[in-house]
């Protein structure tokens, strides 16, 4: 149970492109089958060069279009989106719905995840809401008239310094680059870490929901692996590979999804072109609906206020997490 509430906490997707690793490194420190492929896509977008903590030997044909997605987020000024997720923990599903909103971009970007669903059979209700100085998680599970319910705040500026490697308490982040903010950035956060952690074969136009799509497997990138378990056995809940597809136009992400080694799909020597069909029962799947774009968004929508004093505050925890991921020696 305290496993799946931190996979809905943090948004089952971001939790394997970014929260599987945090684990480990905290352990160190303490829809519808869419199975017509049109066509390959022969000519890539300009290479942009890789996360600094992977290497370019392990980068695929499709990982710059990942990263191109995360640009193209970046360039409106906001972002709305119906976000469902539905999946399998220890044999019980997961399925939550809800939106998600985003204002601004880098290190001022504003967003906010609201979910509501069953996870393991108990009501559960999310909201995650940042202003881009602090980061509110406001989760409930249980009896709906007196649910169980946590609240935690991380601050964001100390954050990122501990990812830039600044020790000036009055610096701020100078980098434009999503994967940057990648940790607490909504849905860059999850491109970003899908990038950083896959390596992305050969994108496939498909069809998804009457729109052309860029479709792609991504396998785990054997440094990243090596990073998150060194020498040690990969545990068996560990994602086998993941599907993205990216609007052609947009370059929004539309669906991702992710098998584990149990899927009939994981099967060793299936060609990419063979997965990209949706799995009948997938790890966890994200589906994101049509979404809005440049639309006025009201800024207290990004503000929190707990009704309780009896929140806690997460910074330390992620300081340390971030400065171990960005290599930076505290």
């Amino acid at each position: 149970m305290a496993r799946g509430l931190a996979l809905l906490a943090v948004g089952v997707g971001a939790y394997y492109g970014l929260e599987l690793a945090d684990q480990v490194l905290m352990d160190r420190l303490a829809g519808g089958r869419q199975d017509l492929v049109i066509e390959p896509i022969e000519s890539p977008p300009a290479p942009s060069p890789p996360p600094p903590r992977v290497a370019a030997s392990s980068e695929g044909p499709g990982n710059a279009y990942v990263r191109r997605a995360a640009l193209m987020l970046e360039e409106h000024s906001t972002v709305g989106v119906r976000i469902d997720q539905h999946g399998w923990i220890d044999g019980e599903p997961v399925k939550a719905s809800g939106q998600y909103y985003q204002l601004g971009a880098g290190g001022q970007r504003q967003f906010l995840l609201e979910q509501t669903g069953q996870l393991a059979g108990f009501p559960t209700r999310l909201l995650r809401v940042s202003d881009s100085r602090f980061m509110w998680t406001d989760l409930a599970w249980g009896d709906p008239s007196q649910p169980n319910r946590s609240v935690t705040r991380v601050d964001l500026r100390k954050v990122r310094r501990a990812v830039e490697g600044s020790e000036d308490e009055e610096d701020q982040p100078l980098s434009d680059d999503p994967s940057a903010w990648s940790r607490f950035g909504g849905l860059p956060m999850l491109l970003a870490g899908l990038d950083e952690s896959f390596t992305f074969g050969q994108p496939w136009l498909m069809q998804f929901r009457n729109e052309r799509v860029a479709a792609m497997v991504g396998r785990w990138r054997p440094e990243r692996l090596k990073q998150l378990y060194g020498h040690e056995e990969v545990p068996p809940r560990t994602p086998n590979h993941v599907v993205i597809a990216l609007s052609e136009t947009t370059g929004f992400p539309v669906l991702v999804e992710y098998r584990d080694n149990k899927d009939p799909l994981s099967a060793e020597g299936l060609a990419d072109k063979t997965l990209l069909t949706s799995s009948n029962r997938p790890l966890f799947k994200l589906d994101l609906g049509a979404p809005t774009f440049d639309e006025h968004l009201d800024s207290r929508l990004f503000s929190y206020r707990p009704t309780k004093d009896d929140w806690s505050d997460q910074t330390d925890r992620e300081v340390r997490l971030a400065a171990q991921s960005a290599g930076v020696v505290r």
